[in-house]
C-alpha cells in the first residue's frame, strides 16, 4: 500500500438503468466484481450506502452531482490502505 496523507482515493458510483429487483441484483453483482478486483489490486474499499438510502439524496446525486438519468445504487470509495495501520484481525 501507499498510504500516507493522500491515498489517491477515488469514488465510484454503481448505477443502473432502472430500479427494479433485477437492476439491484445486477448492481450487487457489479459491486462484487469491483470489490474483488480492488482487493486483488491491493486497494482498500469502503461502501458508502448513505447517499443512496434516502430518495431525495439519491435524486440529487443522480441529477445534480452526476448529471445522469441512471439510478445510483451504491457509492464506493477506493484507495491505497494506510501503510502504518495495524493489521486487520483474521475473520
Amino acid at each position: 500500500g501507499h498510504g500516507g496523507p493522500d491515498d489517491a482515493a477515488a469514488y465510484l458510483v454503481v448505477a443502473t438503468d432502472g430500479d427494479g429487483v433485477l437492476d439491484r441484483l445486477r448492481a450487487g453483482e457489479a459491486t462484487s466484481a469491483v470489490l474483488l478486483a480492488a482487493t486483488l489490486a491491493g486497494l482498500a474499499t469502503t461502501p458508502l450506502s448513505q447517499a443512496t438510502e434516502v430518495p431525495a439524496v439519491r435524486r440529487t446525486l443522480a441529477g445534480r452531482v452526476l448529471r445522469v438519468p441512471e439510478q445510483p445504487q451504491l457509492v464506493l470509495r477506493l484507495g491505497w490502505p494506510a501503510t502504518l495501520a495495524d493489521p486487520l484481525p483474521a475473520t
